[in-house]
């Protein structure tokens, strides 16, 4: 079953960004605008969760045109256990 998502981010810098999200099974890929004072520009991307869910990687790519794409973000994310107080 897919799923779809809007999402809205708001950075301290005054930029921001509209996405949509779809997901299915343990991959979610998004695009959207990233608005920067006037300029405006299109991602893409994909995360990649794993099976247990405990990491992810996500790759994004960036375009002012729509047609030339270039890499801008690639992240790692790792869910840590809390330890026991």
């Amino acid at each position: 079953m897919n799923k779809k998502f809007m999402w809205h981010g708001f950075d301290s810098d005054g930029s921001f960004e509209t996405a949509a999200y779809t997901i299915e099974g343990t991959t979610a890929k998004s695009s959207g605008t990233h608005f920067v004072g006037e300029e405006q520009y299109n991602f893409r991307g994909s995360t990649v969760f794993a099976p247990d869910l405990m990491s992810c990687v996500e790759k994004q790519e960036i375009s002012v045109d729509g047609k030339t794409w270039m890499p801008w973000n690639k992240s790692r994310w790792t869910k840590i256990k809390s330890s026991p107080k």
